[in-house]
């Protein structure tokens, strides 16, 4: 017979509460806020800032710092869904909410609307400091431009929200790595890797933060931050992230955010836009989509029929003009799970740029490189208005990069022109 314990048992149980923390994190938008909403390009008529929406970018930002699967580790989902909840089906036994991250969103300022673009004849220019090369899906299409008043969405300057976010004491290290990512680099609404949105943290608890760096230690901040933030292991593939060795590049400080984005713009708009001798792209897709089209011109230098420029991201569209010029194309990546050729819709791009605005009230400009979240550059489609395939291939070989560098100095000889950017960004 099995032998009772010498134990006696409490007279009371006594119930121990799981210690919460909470915080009230109020920010502020240094760069308008670009739709956001339902409707494409438009802001949500409702919140202009969304709980579900800043719970998305947390989780995205969580993925990118602490995604990595040490050994023992439970399932990188597993993991996540313990933190930040999951949707739930029928019959599922859910996590009680007091143990994953609670959100609620109180917006104190909407901002106020502003255009990114006004029109000169049929023409869109740039105005309110608003970079035309990152806002361009807000340009009214051709069939706009020819009425009277072309609609042109607006974008919302001077966002503020209050941000109050509750979470299980144990979990403090996870959520503070994806708070210092999504602030450090991130951003609410849409085109967030180019600028719009950038988020900048005002106060935790009504007490002004003072954590940020000045202007002149920015890297050296962002990459002890990272360093104390990141966990080990190894990332699953495909799976955006960052590591101890950031590809991070800076612009000097300058007075105010909107100066800095649109220096970083400007870098961007300069190194894809590259010109020749003749004043035409030295970049090789243009005679690459002409030779493809029949209209290649006697003169055109040689250039390998190659579309580096996706490993920017996807889609890119390509109109031409002029007499004789080829149609319009759309180039995407491949669908390569597909059994018939197809295109997915789009790809991401891994390179961030957002202004910075730093303890003494300077900003400057990050460019930023995500780990594990690269275009398959073997696997690429052209389509053109009949909506017909092309098979075609972004990836140069080094006898490639050679002959384009000849006219495209950029690219420095580089196979990888993400990285040819990041060096030439820097002036290495």
């Amino acid at each position: 017979m099995r032998r009772q314990p010498e134990v006696t048992p409490p007279t009371e149980i006594t119930h121990r509460e799981l210690a919460l923390v909470e915080q009230k994190r109020k920010y502020e938008l240094i760069t308008p806020l670009y739709g956001g909403g339902v409707t494409t390009h438009q802001a949500d008529p409702i919140s202009i800032v969304r709980a579900t929406e800043v719970r998305g970018h947390l989780r995205f930002w969580w993925r990118a710092m602490r995604g990595g699967q040490a050994e023992g580790d439970p399932e990188m989902k597993i993991r996540e869904d313990a933190i930040w909840g999951k949707a739930y089906e029928k019959g599922d036994k859910g996590i009680p909410p007091n143990q994953t991250v609670q959100i609620v969103v109180d917006v104190s300022q909407e901002g106020t609307p502003l255009k990114p673009f006004r029109m000169k004849g049929r023409t869109p220019v740039p105005i309110n400091e608003i970079p035309g090369y990152v806002a361009f899906p807000l340009q009214p299409n051709q069939h706009e431009r020819k009425k009277a008043n072309p609609s042109i969405p607006d974008v919302q300057k001077g966002v503020q929200f209050l941000l109050t976010i509750s979470y299980p004491e144990h979990l403090a290290k996870e959520i503070a790595a994806a708070l210092w990512a999504w602030e450090t680099f991130g951003g609410l609404g849409g085109r967030t890797r180019r600028g719009f949105g950038a988020l900048h943290l005002l106060s935790i608890d009504d007490i002004p933060d003072q954590s940020l760096p000045a202007s002149h230690d920015v890297k050296r901040w962002i990459q002890d931050e990272a360093r104390k933030h990141l966990k080990g292991g190894s990332f699953l593939a495909g799976l955006p992230h960052l590591t101890n060795d950031l590809q991070l590049a800076l612009t000097a400080p300058t007075d105010n955010p909107m100066r800095a984005w649109n220096t970083l713009v400007r870098k961007l708009q300069d190194f894809r836009l590259q010109k020749d001798e003749h004043n035409r792209s030295a970049w090789p897709e243009a005679d690459a989509i002409r030779r493809i089209d029949g209209k290649r011109t006697k003169n055109s230098p040689p250039s390998p029929e190659v579309f580096p420029r996706a490993a920017f991201g996807l889609p890119i569209l390509f109109h031409f003009t002029g007499n004789d010029a080829p149609g319009d194309y759309t180039l995407n990546e491949a669908d390569t799970e597909s059994e018939v050729l197809e295109s997915k819709e789009r790809f991401a791009s891994p390179l961030i740029l957002r202004p910075f605005l730093c303890r003494d009230k300077r900003a400057v400009g990050l460019a930023l490189l995500l780990e594990g979240s690269r275009v398959d550059l073997q696997q690429l489609v052209l389509q053109d208005k009949e909506k017909k395939l092309e098979p075609v291939d972004g990836m140069l070989t080094e006898g490639e990069a050679r002959l384009l560098t000849r006219r495209l100095t950029v690219l420095r000889n580089e196979t990888d022109v993400l990285q040819a950017f990041m060096q030439w960004f820097k002036g290495v």
